[in-house]
């Protein structure tokens, strides 16, 4: 899981973060709510942790900041596409850092 604070990658299980100590927990990506491990919407504010039709059952679509296993979890297709703003499609060109760079 990915520390809030540091971004430092801890273990799926760590309670809090390696790097600089910060609780770890699975939280509502709208509003910030710690969620319990079966959670399937936020009991804050409704958002649902993940999405699916009647169409696709077996395919969810699943908010990013709610999973711990988020490296293993690679994308098969892009939703929403067409809405993209036009910077969003090619961003290989931007510096990258390991860590937050706030200065």
């Amino acid at each position: 899981m990915q520390c809030p604070r540091c971004r430092h990658e801890n273990p799926a299980r760590a309670k809090f973060c390696l790097e600089c100590g910060q609780r770890l927990a699975r939280t509502c990506a709208a509003c910030g709510t710690e969620l319990p491990e079966t959670a399937k919407f936020c009991a804050e504010c409704g958002t649902p942790i993940y999405a699916t039709t009647p169409n696709e059952p077996r395919q969810y679509g699943i908010r990013v900041g709610t999973v711990r296993q988020r490296a293993e979890l690679k994308p098969q297709r892009q939703g929403w596409f067409r809405s993209a703003l036009d910077w969003a499609l090619n961003i290989e060109s931007l510096p990258r850092f390991p860590k937050d760079q706030t200065r």
